[in-house]
């Protein structure tokens, strides 16, 4: 199972750097510093999502590879088959043929055994390259495209993010000081955490939706072993096989070579073939016969002692035809989640981002008045302070009247 893994350092500095922004928006805006706090959730989801991204594709990469040596190994089982059974052939016509008929037989009774064999499981290797590997090898390819665009669309989610983060911050900064401003910037940032959340939402199905086929790849590399293992074991065998192919393509030869002795008390000589002396001895003259077998001895024995051999059959060929039963189904479910995977990878992920981007931030500014907004205010008339009337001074000394009399 493909598990993320972020380093704890990288997670200490990204929360550290995301706090240090946030701590600017002020409280009088709480549904901006909740969208706030939602894009640096997404933008932790994105990292994990491109590092199990970057995972699974190695693990594909791999997976396909397997796949490969496994269609390599149907084609060797197919080509040792057909390889087989010219060996066998060409040694039926040595099962008659004295001296020579025992070891021929007993070579091409072994291999008549490994053939059968290997004949049973390669009708059902065709049948499995055509049916299951060939789709599963495309299937695959189809994947770690879908991945390296999936890293590619990812990070890009993640600039947008810091950009709207970074707008978002500016734009607090403005819209704290008047109370329009605060009702825009408010009702964006609810619109923009209903997409984050969508977004958010998509990000992480589209992690599980990895782990799942992580998983399925595992079980995968299970078959794709006994395949590995039946082609090592034919690599063994294409070795071994080598020798009677060599010992039967000398033995055409010798057989066919026409030997030539000289008649005791005679100027003549005669020549006759080996097969003539080995099958039809009564032909040769009796006083050259055992010359003629003697030689023929001579040249036959070190190739027919290289053929008395036995070659066992290769590993892994039942283990193998058993899980052959059981490949098509996991095909099947392993191509369900491939395809949903390559599916949510493609159009699902490009539907949110392009959601989220069409989120627009701008700083608000306060309306302007119109003409008739101004004529419906009320004009305020400046207030007058009174003003002091002068009085008499006041006498500090008592008035002196003079009187004058009559």
């Amino acid at each position: 199972m493909i598990r993320s893994f972020i380093a704890p350092v990288a997670l200490t500095v990204c929360c550290l750097l995301c706090s240090s922004v946030f701590a600017g928006i002020p409280g009088s805006l709480p549904q901006t510093a909740a969208v706030y706090r939602d894009l640096a959730g997404l933008k932790s989801e994105c990292d994990r999502t491109i590092q199990m991204a970057v995972q699974l594709r190695e693990a594909t990469r791999s997976a396909r590879k397997s796949v490969d040596q496994s269609i390599d190994v149907t084609k060797a089982i197919n080509a040792m088959d057909k390889r087989l059974v010219k060996l066998i052939d060409r040694l039926k016509p040595y099962a008659s043929v004295p001296k020579v008929r025992t070891v021929a037989r007993t070579l091409s009774k072994n291999l008549q055994r490994i053939q059968t064999q290997l004949h049973s499981l390669r009708l059902k290797t065709d049948r499995c390259e055509q049916e299951v590997l060939r789709p599963t090898q495309k299937r695959l390819q189809d994947l770690e495209q879908s991945l390296a665009g999936a890293e590619h669309k990812l990070r890009g989610l993640k600039r947008d993010i810091d950009e709207k983060m970074t707008q978002l911050d500016q734009a607090a900064q403005v819209a704290q000081h008047t109370q329009f401003t605060r009702q825009v910037l408010e009702s964006t940032a609810q619109t923009l955490r209903q997409a984050t959340s969508v977004t958010l939402n998509a990000v992480r199905q589209t992690r599980q939706q990895m782990d799942g086929v992580g998983y399925k790849l595992q079980s995968l590399n299970q078959y794709a072993s006994k395949f590995r293992t039946v082609g090592n074991s034919l690599n063994d065998m294409d070795r071994k096989m080598r020798t009677p192919e060599e010992m039967v393509a000398k033995l055409d030869q010798a057989i066919g070579k026409r030997l030539t002795i000289k008649i005791p008390f005679s100027k003549k000589s005669v020549s006759f073939t080996i097969r003539q002396i080995l099958e039809k001895p009564g032909e040769v003259m009796n006083v050259v016969l055992k010359p003629l077998e003697k030689l023929a001895d001579g040249i036959l024995q070190p190739i027919l002692g290289k053929m008395n051999l036995e070659i066992q059959s290769p590993k892994g060929l039942q283990e193998l035809e058993q899980q052959l039963a059981s490949l098509g189904s996991f095909q099947v479910t392993l191509g369900s989640v491939c395809d949903g995977l390559v599916r949510q990878l493609g159009t699902r992920i490009d539907q949110e981002i392009a959601r989220l981007r069409a989120v627009r931030i701008t700083i608000p500014t306060t309306p302007r008045l119109t003409q008739r907004q101004r004529d419906l205010e009320p004009v305020v008339q400046p207030v007058e302070q009174p003003i002091a009337k002068d009085k008499p001074a006041k006498r500090t000394q008592p008035a002196m009247f003079i009187t004058f009399g009559p």
